[in-house]
């Protein structure tokens, strides 16, 4: 059962009652993503649950959530300290939908439950947006040590951030061997002790040779 949704859902009466589908959590709304919607767990203070969908794009279905699955699978059973923890996943199954030409387009529509983080403020959203790759818009920035440090040296007079925690996050997404081909800092949120951590893992893929 879903609570607290201020508008019509995104998936949830499109997707899932189309398809006779239910959740075994009891739900309360948080936010829409881009590939999804996050909700809280009641009596589960301190996880959620994203509930996600991935199309199918030029015959590539099977591989973009291979590329989801192994990710949550590695985030599961050996985690990633850049990361937020994962705890489970399951597919729901995979549908298809119409397009306005008539054609139908396969979807694989799953979901996983996850550690619960904190917002961002109003100057690291700043921070992360100057010095992140935004990749979804296919603008690639210089992500060197030497320019983060003199880029955070820069915002450092102006904006109140942890620069040790961004250059930690920064440092360690260049060793992790998970890609998670969306940088931007709607994806970054922090843990109690203020560690910055990756969420959205719908277009991760583990880096070819670190499996």
């Amino acid at each position: 059962m879903i609570h607290g949704n201020p508008h019509r859902p995104m998936l949830l009466d499109k997707y899932l009652e189309q398809n006779n589908l239910k959740l075994d959590y009891d739900l309360d709304y948080l936010a829409d993503g881009a590939d999804g919607q996050t909700f809280i767990i009641q009596n589960e203070e301190r996880r959620v649950l994203k509930l996600s969908v991935i199309f199918d794009w030029n015959n590539n279905l099977l591989k973009d959530f291979k590329n989801v699955s192994d990710t949550l699978n590695h985030l599961i059973n050996i985690g990633d300290p850049n990361f937020a923890k994962v705890f489970t996943y399951k597919v729901l199954g995979t549908f298809y939908r119409s397009l306005f030409n008539y054609e139908r387009q396969n979807y694989v529509l799953y979901f996983y439950t996850m550690q619960k983080l904190n917002k961002l403020s109003d100057d690291e959203k700043k921070v992360f947006h100057t010095i992140l790759s935004h990749e979804d818009k296919n603008l690639k920035k210089d992500f060197s040590d030497e320019k983060i440090d003199e880029t955070l040296h820069m915002l450092s007079y102006g904006l109140d951030f942890d620069a040790k925690g961004v250059k930690l996050l920064c440092d360690g997404l260049k060793k992790s061997k998970i890609q998670h081909n969306d940088l931007h800092e709607r994806n970054i949120m922090k843990d109690d002790n203020g560690r910055y951590l990756m969420v959205d893992f719908d277009r991760c893929h583990i880096k070819k040779g670190k499996t």
